[in-house]
């Protein structure tokens, strides 16, 4: 296999997205295989000495901290199709990469090599994505706050009557707390009924 810390400068201009096979055997496809092989979802980007390295720009994935990770294939062009030179490496968005079955092995990616130039294209990618999931898990984390201060009917009262929820609504929305949710309610033997039990529970993030 090809290092890709000795690709050369690369010439050419990014190319639209293109498939990394044309066809996929259907023995293949029935197994499930193929998959983003034969979908136009593979950037090319050409060194000077004629070596190819796409780059499944659908893999690109951020990682917790600054890094994203990116499926890469590296081949010279006439050879066949080789799986094994199918890696999904690591960049560190800062001058540095590895491949992830050895994270311990950071190599630079010199901004004017392949893959510096593959690193200046997926790392923006990745910092957009690792934006949509922060966003994602703050709105999330917000309709969780405000259902648990702002319980439902419709969470609170499952498994009861319509008349039962009307009882345990007016109890979960009354101003004051209820006498009976008193610490230790959820006890065994605490006497309390099913009805003033889902009260004190869907009232407990409010109360507390």
């Amino acid at each position: 296999m090809i290092s890709l810390i000795f690709l050369a400068a690369a010439g050419g201009q990014v190319t639209p997205l293109t498939k990394l096979i044309d066809h996929c055997d259907p023995i293949a496809v029935s197994h499930g295989g193929c998959g983003d092989l034969i979908k136009p979802v593979w950037r090319r980007f050409e060194s000077e000495t004629g070596e190819i390295t796409k780059v499944d720009m659908a893999s690109i994935k951020p990682t917790t901290r600054s890094g994203v990770t990116a499926m890469v294939y590296t081949y010279s062009p006439g050879s066949t199709l080789d799986l094994a030179r199918l890696r999904t490496l690591y960049f560190t968005c800062r001058g540095q990469f590895a491949d992830l079955q050895n994270l311990s092995y950071l190599q630079d990616a010199p901004p004017r090599s392949v893959i510096g130039i593959v690193a200046a294209t997926v790392c923006p990618v990745g910092d957009a994505k690792r934006r949509e999931i922060l966003k994602s898990n703050a709105r999330v984390e917000q309709q969780e706050h405000q259902r648990a201060i702002h319980p439902r009917s419709q969470d609170y009262c499952q498994g009861f009557s319509a008349d039962a929820c009307s009882r345990i609504q007016a109890g979960v929305e009354a101003g004051a707390k209820p006498s009976f949710c008193v610490p230790g309610f959820g006890i065994v033997g605490s006497g309390l009924t099913p009805e003033q039990l889902r009260i004190c529970y869907a009232r407990s993030p409010i109360d507390n």
